[in-house]
């Protein structure tokens, strides 16, 4: 409290009692002259758009996510269907055969390979 000509003056109610007003912009409505309007303005620009955390950034992983979810999904069904032709290798002598011939190239000792290629135009 500050004592001047004989009467105190709280300065910090003094001030608190009074809203704050912007009158340099009197065409502005009442409601954006609030300071909560005006913080809470201030609060979503910086959240939308200046934080790391962003919108734009928040897109953008949420798109890396989907990609990453659809690999995903990719990679598990190519493991399944690796995991069957593994086992029928494994049941079947006839596939193991018909594997290496197709795949490798692998021929028996009196047999002649030949390979036959279409032409690309």
């Amino acid at each position: 409290m500050i004592r001047r000509s004989g009467r105190y003056c709280n300065l910090a109610i003094r001030n608190r009692n009074r809203p704050l007003r912007i009158k340099r912009l009197p065409s502005l409505p009442s409601w954006l002259r609030n300071r909560y309007v005006l913080v809470l303005l201030a609060f979503l620009i910086w959240m939308l758009f200046l934080d790391r955390n962003n919108l734009l950034s928040q897109f953008r992983l949420y798109n890396k996510l989907r990609s990453y979810e659809q690999k995903q999904a990719y990679y598990e069904k190519e493991i399944e269907h690796l995991k069957t032709q593994k086992e029928a290798l494994m049941t079947q002598p006839g596939k193991l055969e018909q594997v290496a011939r197709e795949h490798f190239m692998m021929k028996r000792e009196n047999e002649d390979l030949y390979l036959i290629r279409k032409e690309e135009r």
